[in-house]
């Protein structure tokens, strides 16, 4: 995340927040002060900026820009030996990413604060995708962190697609 969407995110966010506790019926009609908190702070989202608010913690997130990142496909074990390149909408999600146990520290990714992998296909092979997040992606404009569902799972976080090993099966489904 970038420090500008960072300013504008907390900015956004702390001025939903102050108009959802200034709302005159914020006690006696919530989801009408939330409409209008949303309202008021939609006003200082700049031009071509788009994101979501999130009515639970009053805050606001931008939404990643649209991206056509190609993806270096690997073999098994082998990072430096690319097998193909697809897009990120050629992957197939095949379950719930989890968190890694590599040590980050002293590795080329030592920026990264959390490293997840999650089961995948892509061309009716299995493979495993490899996140990184940085500190600013995995907190909020508050600096409280993030729930995992809410982590930028997009293509820009990928840090690199390893093929599952040969003997694993193939999934054409």
């Amino acid at each position: 995340m970038t420090t500008m969407t960072t300013t504008t995110d907390s900015t956004i966010s702390a001025a939903f927040r102050a108009a959802f506790e200034s709302h005159p019926q914020r006690e006696t009609d919530p989801a009408l002060a939330v409409d209008s908190a949303r309202e008021t702070a939609s006003a200082l989202v700049p031009e071509g900026v788009t994101g979501t608010f999130d009515d639970q913690t009053l805050t606001f997130r931008t939404a990643a820009p649209a991206t056509t990142k190609t993806l270096t496909v690997h073999n098994y074990g082998a990072r430096h030996l690319p097998v193909y390149r697809v897009t990120f909408d050629e992957l197939e999600r095949r379950g719930n990413a989890e968190p890694t146990s590599r040590l980050l520290d002293g590795s080329e990714d030592h920026w990264a604060s959390e490293e997840w992998e999650q089961p995948s296909s892509v061309r009716g092979q299995l493979c495993t995708i490899y996140y990184l997040f940085d500190a600013d992606d995995i907190v909020d404009a508050d600096d409280e962190p993030l729930e995992a569902d809410r982590y930028p799972w997009d293509a820009e976080h990928i840090s690199w697609v390893e093929l599952c090993p040969a003997e694993t099966e193939t999934q054409d489904d």
